[in-house]
């Protein structure tokens, strides 16, 4: 086991604390307020992801799938 020294104990417990609360921040539907400012800064370290070619159709009429049932009926 791992001995640490209680100050870098006490800022790790604080780090996860912090970053627990700004998690929950960040998953929320709210925009405003610390909610917004979360989301800001996880938008900010997340990597830029480019557009998927397997993901565009070059149908014009298609439709994104409804649900389906469980029988497999569609409903119209």
């Amino acid at each position: 086991m791992t001995s640490r020294s209680e100050l870098d104990h006490r800022r790790r417990e604080a780090q996860a604390a912090l970053l627990g609360r700004v998690a929950g921040r960040a998953l929320t539907r709210r925009t405003t307020g610390l909610d917004g400012l979360a989301k800001k800064l996880v938008a900010g370290r997340a990597p830029t992801v480019g557009p998927d070619p397997e993901l565009d159709h070059d149908d014009p009429d298609w439709q994104v799938p409804g649900p389906s049932t469980r029988d497999g009926s569609d409903r119209t």
